[in-house]
């Protein structure tokens, strides 16, 4: 029943250093991944607010208020995908910290990915995405996405929530 959560960044950016100001990833970030120029870093302690499971994730005060700053941006997220049965199928994800995280990427200019993943033994039931990308060729500024595998060989359902440079949102 692992639930992994990684955030990816680029290893020599920006973002890296503002990453560094959240009490709850100073721990993840010592213990960071770098290959092939993008920084991974266990955010599941932080990103999480109650997992799949009910359990509950407290959050420092100190990260609380980083989260509310004034740099902080609207995003995607279940609710976007226009289907009331997704709503808490990933648990309960921290939008707060999305929120400025999406901020510091518009800030830095530089892309932030974040990917989940659910698992019970080896079998993958449930994975969801998240990522900003302010310079994005294709015009795709933020992405958020959930997939149902139930421990099946072949996907049940995805769904998808695509916020273009010009403000419009598709959803596939």
């Amino acid at each position: 029943m692992p639930i992994d959560a990684q955030l990816s960044v680029p290893a020599d950016g920006k973002t890296v250093e503002r990453l560094r100001h959240c009490m709850g990833l100073r721990a993840a970030l010592s213990e960071a991944k770098v290959s092939d120029g993008l920084l991974f870093v266990d955010v599941k302690c932080v990103l999480l607010l109650e997992d799949a499971y009910g359990r509950i994730q407290e959050q420092s005060t100190s990260d609380e208020v980083l989260w509310r700053t004034k740099g902080a941006r609207p995003v995607l997220h279940e609710e976007d995908l226009g289907d009331p049965e997704k709503v808490g199928f990933i648990g309960r994800w921290n939008l707060d910290f999305l929120r400025w995280l999406h901020g510091v990427s518009a800030e830095t200019s530089e892309p932030v990915e974040i990917s989940y993943t659910h698992e019970r033994g080896d079998t993958l039931y449930e994975s969801a995405w998240w990522a900003a990308d302010p310079s994005s060729a294709e015009g795709r500024i933020e992405t958020f996405g959930i997939q149902n595998d139930e421990g099946m060989d072949e996907t049940l359902w995805r769904a998808e929530a695509i916020r273009l440079s010009d403000g419009r949102l598709e959803l596939r």
